[in-house]
Formats: structure tokens, C-alpha cells, sequence
């Protein structure tokens, strides 16, 4: 399933070789979708955050959910997300019950239930959340999550029941900020936004507790749409492989020896991908 800004959601199931538009118990499906999500494990429970955080005149008409794969669709809740855009959903693979989602309202939290969403970071943009990775036989490793706002990280470490500012990152103001957790290694985390300069800035930390060290990024990599399209993903095999999208796609590569990055440009041209 792929969530779109202006086109609705749309659906393969032969590999990509044929989509055809999603449908709705509910009448017209909102074609503004910000954010897709499905349960970690199952294939036929998803979520989509209608309202793109990227085009506010797109706005948002609540959380919609599919049982049955997205075959089908309906809204679960409206309030309090109408009138706001998704950027990122994120479901606990520990306790599917537990899901966040970042908007342009800012954090919030569902718990039990997801017709019931509270706020737990208010009143600010949130471009992105990350759960730490589950890891066998510890039931307590998806307890960290991170949240990039304008002000920099936000950082629970009991599983989002209380939220800190995260002061291991450089304080700032941020157009725009990225996070993730590496999904083979939890204790490796990346953001990715700009320094004071304007320029493109990527950190990293290596466990839980340390410092985000500042890392090497490439210089070429675009900044005219830092507010618009940033994202960041490391490889689901190897935590030292990092996908960042800009006005165009970027690969950077970490040499574990000496720590330094060799970074290439994965678009087609200059503007030839627009990743966002």
C-alpha cells in the first residue's frame, strides 16, 4: 500500500506489477494521505493519517483504518485530527495497542484503544517518531522513543508515558528534523536536519545514554526543501547504511574502522527523484 498527497491510497497485491485505487465503506476516501502504517506482524490491520503535513491546504480528516489489508476502509477517529496533515505513524511491536502519530498539531498518543488519542507533545510541528526495535526475549526494548519537534529531539524512555527534551542533541531551532532508530541494531539512532549555517547536518548515537556525535554529511545534499521533504532510514540489515531524502535520494555508507562516510546520489540527476 502506497499513501499519496493528492491521489488517495493505492494498492498492489502481484509485487508492484499492476495498483489500482483503494476503496471505502465510508463513502469518498480522502485523497490527502500523510502517513500509512501497518500493525507489525499482521498483514491485514493497517492505518492511514489523512491530511498531509507537507501541504497544510491538504487538510486532514482523521485517522482511517483498513482490517482487511485495504481492501476496504473506514474512519475510526475524527477529533482530534481534523484539520491537521500526518507526517509518521508509529505502532509499539511489543503492544499493538500502543501506536503514535506525528502531525502538524503536534504528538500524539493512543493507548487501548484507537478511537482515543491524547496530545503529549502540543502546540508544535512533530515531523517524525521512532520505537526502538523490539529485541527477542526483552520485553522492555520498545520502552525509548524519540519524537523530532522544532525544538530538537523529545525523548521517552517508559514507552511515551513521559517525554523530555533530549539535551544529547546540538540545541536549536529546526526547519525541519528526521530521526530513526536502526532496525538491526535499536541502539544506533540517527537525525538528520541543519545547523545554524542552513547547512545539511546528520548525527548519530551509539547507545542508549550517549551523546548524538555529529557525522559526516555530504555537502551537496539539498537544503531548498529542508521544511518540505526530509527523511531518514537506515538499512534494515546493516546500521551503518543510511538512506536520506532530500530534493534528491543520498546513501551514505560508515566505515566502522575509522567512523568516516562516503555518500553517493541515488536520483537519476540533480532533480531527478524528488524523494520527498
Amino acid at each position: 500500500l502506497i499513501g499519496t498527497g493528492g491521489g488517495g491510497i493505492w494498492e498492489t497485491r502481484d509485487d508492484g506489477k499492476s495498483w489500482r485505487p483503494a476503496t471505502s465503506e465510508e463513502g469518498e476516501f480522502p485523497m490527502a494521505i500523510g502517513a500509512i502504517a501497518f500493525v507489525p506482524g499482521r498483514s491485514d490491520i493497517v492505518y492511514a493519517g489523512t491530511g498531509e503535513g507537507n501541504d497544510l491546504p491538504e487538510y486532514g480528516v482523521g485517522l482511517w483504518k483498513s482490517t482487511n489489508g485495504g481492501a476496504t476502509w473506514r474512519e475510526v477517529p475524527k477529533n482530534p485530527f481534523v484539520g491537521l496533515g500526518f507526517f509518521a505513524l508509529a505502532i509499539d511491536p511489543l503492544d499493538h495497542k500502543h501506536m503514535l502519530a506525528a502531525t502538524s498539531g503536534g504528538l500524539f498518543q493512543s493507548r487501548g484503544k484507537d478511537t482515543k488519542w491524547k496530545p503529549v507533545i502540543k502546540d508544535t510541528y512533530c515531523w517524525d517518531v521512532s520505537i526502538h526495535p523490539a529485541v527477542k526475549g526483552d520485553p522492555q526494548s520498545t520502552q525509548e522513543i524519540f519524537a523530532a519537534t522544532r525544538n530538537g529531539l523529545a525523548l521517552s524512555t517508559n514507552g511515551g508515558r513521559t517525554w523530555k527534551e533530549d539535551s544529547t542533541l546540538l540545541k536549536d531551532t529546526f526547519p525541519r528534523l528526521a530521526v530513526c532508530h536502526a532496525p538491526s541494531n535499536g541502539d544506533v539512532v540517527y537525525a538528520f536536519g541543519s545547523d545554524r549555517t542552513g547547512a545539511a547536518a546528520l548525527w548519530r548515537r551509539n547507545e542508549p545514554g550517549a551523546r548524538f556525535e555529529r557525522q559526516f554529511c555530504s555537502p551537496q545534499i539539498e537544503t531548498t526543501q529542508i521544511d518540505y521533504d526530509w527523511f531518514a532510514a537506515a538499512s534494515p540489515e546493516n546500521p551503518d547504511v543510511l538512506y536520506l531524502g532530500a530534493i534528491s535520494l543520498w546513501k551514505g555508507e560508515r566505515q566502522s574502522a575509522d567512523g568516516s562516510w562516503t555518500w553517493s546520489n541515488l536520483s537519476a540527476s540533480d532533480y531527478g527523484m524528488h524523494s520527498d
